[in-house]
């Protein structure tokens, strides 16, 4: 409380530009520059289940899968000018069989059938991820499989540029190796313009 009441006192004393702001919490040393977090506090599966309080927009952030997210369950990865697939244009996946190349919905994502298939999409590698973003980077699952320099993921709020095949490669734990590695952080994920 005294750390946020400090906060709120040194930004109207001194007025809110876009001057970063910092805090340590729990021992963790948070920033925040530009309206949210340092992104290279949330890169790692380590970071997971760090939080931060931002007094000034009065949001809670959270470390997760998919980056800094606020208390209002807004992913940092929502763009809210870009071209998106129009989710609600494709049928939504029914327990069935569906031929190769067949599109559905399913749990607020787009997936494109490999080959035939009759399993729940995101369970099985027959069905394939359609991209977050028309022409964007697709968020990474453990079943997808991918290839070297063509594909881009986004976990945890970075980019991730694949640098050889790789399924269930953890790209955030592969850039931490030393030596040969199947993923190339790229830089945080910004929405496309």
């Amino acid at each position: 409380m005294k750390q946020t009441l400090f906060v709120a006192l040194l930004t109207t004393a001194f007025g809110y530009s876009s001057m970063s702001l910092a805090s340590e919490v729990d021992g963790h040393n948070f920033s925040l520059s530009k309206g949210k977090p340092d992104a290279g506090l949330c890169q790692f599966d380590v970071d997971q289940g760090k939080s931060f309080f931002d007094a000034e927009s009065g949001k809670l952030w959270a470390c997760g899968e998919a980056g800094w997210v606020y208390f209002e369950s807004k992913s940092s990865l929502v763009c809210e000018s870009s071209p998106t697939i129009d989710i609600n244009q494709y049928q939504a996946w029914k327990k069935r069989s569906y031929t190769g190349g067949a599109e559905v919905s399913h749990n607020g994502r787009l997936y494109k059938a490999r080959h035939w298939v009759n399993k729940e999409p995101g369970q099985t590698e027959a069905w394939e991820l359609i991209d977050l973003y028309v022409g964007g980077p697709s968020s990474w699952s453990k079943l997808e499989q991918y290839h070297s320099g063509k594909d881009s993921v986004v976990y945890m709020g970075h980019v991730y540029k694949a640098t050889a095949w790789s399924r269930n490669v953890n790209p955030s734990q592969e850039v931490l190796k030393s030596g040969w590695k199947r993923w190339k952080w790229v830089g945080e994920f910004e929405c496309p313009e």
